[in-house]
């Protein structure tokens, strides 16, 4: 079964390191300071672009707060676009560091001007929490981290207007799993090894990327081929930050290797296992989620990888993927997909990017898993699969 947005089958101690090792590289924004103009021979040639210095600036700001915590903002919603995280395990676990880190208040990013700044007084008065896209939690556990990075989690730019319920329940759950994930993947390369008799590690890790971000998606269809956006926002016109009705979570388990091929080039990360989440701004997904006589599941809200990337108008990881390999990932996803489609009211709609079409070579993918698969959403899951 298919649904407008997002396809629907009917039937995991943390160190941000401090070192990147392979960071995702964003797509450069076009050179506007130059154009080629072909002269009266045909010769192109440079010349000034005349709207360079005259063009409004872009209302998405880039805030790189660590080499492994960067926020995308954008000024109209005074919400993330996307916050990404690269999260390494250490091999000794310090579990108490976490007691240590006093919570600071929530800040808002001074480098904003006032006029686009997400502040406290927005949320006062409301029913609505400041969510950290990325979790403080992320940033106290491990030997590498510091209480600096700690605060700086604690920027508005890192936050999204989210229900309280959701906030405190099924979403704090949603990123207690992403920790485990990270976990068992270092447990994972350790094991490998030891089993190698690997005594000097040459730099490759298991490491474990994170994007997530708030949307808007429509809140009912009107018409054929017509839908309403309906969502609040908090504050005083003009300065209004926008309540998402859903947010989003990718999560990716890649190996990176440190050490460069034959051609002395840096391996592209291998994704080895993968997730994408949907969950609704709403009290009611937490109790959706604890249905009766059925055990919680974060399964009830994946979505398939191209559907997100159609709605959030992002490429994830576009240095590392190809269409390929995101045909076989929605395919993946659809085998761990439960339940009907929650995302909108009318299941009949058909999804255009969900499609599972044939890729050439059936073998090039195999060995490539879904991070449900086995059971491993469920919240009692005891026996967590390794990559």
């Amino acid at each position: 079964m298919k649904s407008g947005f997002f396809c629907r089958s009917a039937k995991a101690a943390l160190t941000v390191a401090p070192v990147v090792v392979c960071a995702p590289v964003w797509p450069k924004q076009p050179d506007t300071t130059a154009t080629q103009a072909a002269d009266d021979n045909g010769t192109s040639t440079e010349r000034a672009y005349p709207l360079a210095d005259a063009a409004p600036r872009s209302p998405v700001r880039i805030f790189n707060y660590t080499p492994n915590f960067q926020v995308a903002f954008d000024t109209r919603t005074r919400n993330p676009v996307y916050v990404i995280e690269r999260l390494v395990v250490g091999l000794e676990e310090e579990k108490t560091k976490s007691a240590r880190f006093r919570r600071p208040r929530f800040y808002s990013e001074l480098e904003l001007s006032e006029l686009f700044q997400s502040r406290n007084s927005h949320y006062q008065g409301t029913e609505y929490d400041r969510g950290h896209m990325a979790p403080a939690a992320n940033f106290t556990i491990g030997t590498n981290n510091s209480e600096r990075d700690f605060v700086k989690s604690f920027v508005l730019t890192n936050t999204s207007p989210q229900d309280s319920t959701l906030n405190r329940t099924l979403w704090a759950q949603l990123e207690a799993w992403t920790r485990r994930v990270a976990q068992t993947a270092a447990e994972t390369w350790q094991q490998q090894q030891q089993q190698q008799n690997n005594k000097h590690n040459n730099g490759d890790v298991n490491a474990t990327y994170v994007v997530t971000g708030p949307l808007w998606l429509p809140k009912r269809q009107v018409a054929e081929r017509k839908f309403q956006f309906q969502f609040l926002a908090l504050g005083q016109p003009p300065q209004t930050v926008a309540v998402p009705t859903h947010f989003y979570k990718v999560v990716v388990v890649v190996q990176e290797r440190a050490v460069a091929n034959s051609n002395n080039e840096k391996s592209i990360p291998q994704i080895k296992a993968f997730s994408c989440f949907v969950v609704p701004n709403e009290s009611n997904s937490y109790s959706n989620n604890n249905r009766k006589n059925t055990e919680s599941s974060f399964a009830r809200y994946l979505v398939c990888w191209t559907d997100l990337e159609a709605v959030t108008g992002l490429e994830f990881f576009p240095n590392w993927l190809n269409w390929e390999w995101k045909l076989r990932a929605n395919e993946l996803t659809i085998r761990e997909m439960e339940g009907q489609p929650l995302l909108l009211p009318d299941s009949r709609l058909l999804s255009a990017t969900s499609e599972v079409v044939k890729y050439k070579n059936k073998n090039a993918y195999s060995r490539m898993q879904h991070l449900c698969a086995n059971g491993n959403c469920l919240l009692s899951a005891k026996n967590r699969q390794q990559w």
